[in-house]
């Protein structure tokens, strides 16, 4: 409503002055009362400026109001009570808004007041801003997929930690209020190789960790957490071979399958798995179930080619009393052969038989049970001589010890001369091609004249460097 000013002669003309809880101050504009007076604000808000609204009765000024407008935004409920008091404080009239939604600031708000019985009474205005009561609401914390065993912090909300036992945790904030959390990631289980994993949040907020404003109705934060186990992957012996992945600790999702293949450096090869300390096969390529924590070893053996004498010695092993199947030549010589009377120069063969015998004296034959490796003479001389046998992958126990025994033919295949190992702590006799070398001797000669008779004598000399005797590529695992 527009105001007419009256004629400065009739009316005198007050300037009051305006007091703010924050100390600013503010001027009314004229307005036509008697006296001097000033405005009281009681306020959470500071006021920006303020209008009053008057009418003429009777050619008298009356107040039927203010028009506030507020620095800052009030919030919806608020109470604003406006009060006319006379010079002793007393109230001639008043009036009242409540706020029914946020008031923007420089928005004005009317309040309308009962008009005075003597105008000439009032002295000063009262503001009364009544502030709503916070309105609260209840925020819940929780977790899933953690068990018992979860241990340590699990939860930090607004610099306080909480366990997963006191989950959930419900919280009583004000509405609009912000605050901070933090889901643990990792969290660790009691039991060795085992923990947990965030893996997403779901409600108020769908982070790990950030900053809620709550709303109006609260809700919940909820952490959603996977079990993981650890595999922890090695060789041995160390620096033999490696794994794919690479040897280390690995966690893995629960009910997961992890699947690693080993490969052997150069010198060696692939033997077993071990899970747990258990056998878990020979295939260089394993799949792991990781349903609780998992050592799994590559086991690799160390490839030995030899060279094997035919001694001179004899020794014990396994219950075999025999001459010695050694690595370097011995200290003399032995030969092994027969001197008969024949018709005729005949053919003379040599060759050798494998087994593998067991620490209690069980032997199995890994030749096909006739000789192998055969050398011959037919005519005089004596040296060394040679031949080839494939020999097999064959499995070992670390207490066997391999058996060699040498035959000739003469006139039907006999047993010369055994030999034997020491128990060779191997795994594996590996496939390779053995060179078997015999020292043998053929002489015929006539004796008695021209109806004399002939003699053959045929040996097989070994022992010493002067006999050396031996099998090349004896090739073993262990």
């Amino acid at each position: 409503m527009r105001v007419k000013k009256p004629a400065a002669p009739l009316l005198f003309l007050l300037m009051m002055l305006v007091t703010l809880v924050t100390a600013a101050q503010l001027q009314l504009p004229p307005i036509p009362m008697l006296g001097g007076g000033e405005v009281e604000v009681s306020s959470p808000a500071a006021v920006a400026s303020i209008k009053w609204l008057t009418h003429y009765y009777g050619g008298i000024p009356k107040v039927d109001g203010v028009n506030v407008t507020f620095l800052g935004p009030l919030a919806g409920g608020t109470e604003i009570y406006a009060d006319l008091l006379d010079s002793a404080g007393s109230s001639v009239a008043s009036g009242s808004a409540i706020l029914t939604s946020e008031l923007p600031a420089g928005i004005p708000v009317t309040i309308s007041t009962s008009p005075p019985a003597n105008a000439s009474v009032v002295y000063k205005l009262r503001l009364t801003v009544i502030a709503p009561a916070p309105q609260n609401a209840n925020v819940t914390f929780s977790a899933t997929g953690l068990g018992a065993d979860a241990d340590g912090i699990v939860l930090t909300v607004d610099g306080g930690s909480y366990a997963y036992s006191s989950l959930p945790k419900t919280f009583t904030w004000a509405v609009g209020s912000q605050h901070t959390f933090s889901w643990t990631d990792p969290v660790t289980a009691g039991s060795a190789g085992k923990r947990y994993v965030w893996a997403s949040t779901s409600g108020l907020s769908t982070l790990k960790s950030g900053t809620i404003e709550v709303p109006a109705g609260g809700g919940a934060v909820t952490a959603n957490y996977v079990t993981q186990y650890r595999l922890t992957i090695s060789v041995s012996p160390s620096g033999a071979g490696t794994t794919t992945p690479a040897p280390g600790n690995y966690w893995h999702n629960q009910s997961t399958s992890v699947q690693v293949s080993a490969t052997p450096n150069q010198g060696y090869i692939f033997s077993h798995w071990l899970l747990d300390g258990n056998y878990a096969g020979s295939s260089s390529t394993i799949t792991v179930q990781m349903n609780s924590a998992h050592e799994l070893v590559a086991v690799f053996l160390q490839v030995v080619s030899q060279t094997r004498y035919f001694g001179y010695h004899s020794h014990t092993v396994n219950g075999l009393n025999a001459i010695r199947l050694i690595t370097t030549p011995d200290v003399s010589y032995l030969r092994e052969g027969d001197t008969s009377i024949v018709d005729q120069a005949i053919t003379i063969s040599w060759g050798i038989r494998v087994w593998k015998r067991s620490s209690s004296g069980v032997e199995t034959e890994i030749t096909s049970g006739t000789p192998v490796a055969l050398v011959s003479r037919n005519s005089n001389g004596q040296g060394m001589q040679s031949a080839t046998w494939s020999c097999p992958e064959v499995d070992l126990n670390p207490t066997d010890s391999i058996v060699v025994r040498v035959y000739m033919d003469f006139e039907g295949w006999r047993l010369l001369q055994i030999f034997t190992t020491e128990q060779l702590n191997a795994e594996q006799l590996r496939p390779s091609t053995w060179t078997v070398y015999y020292y043998t001797y053929y002489n015929l000669r006539l004796l008695g004249g021209e109806e004399g008779d002939l003699y053959l004598t045929v040996f097989f000399y070994h022992g010493n460097s002067a006999y050396p005797s031996r099998i090349e590529g004896f090739t073993w695992a262990g």
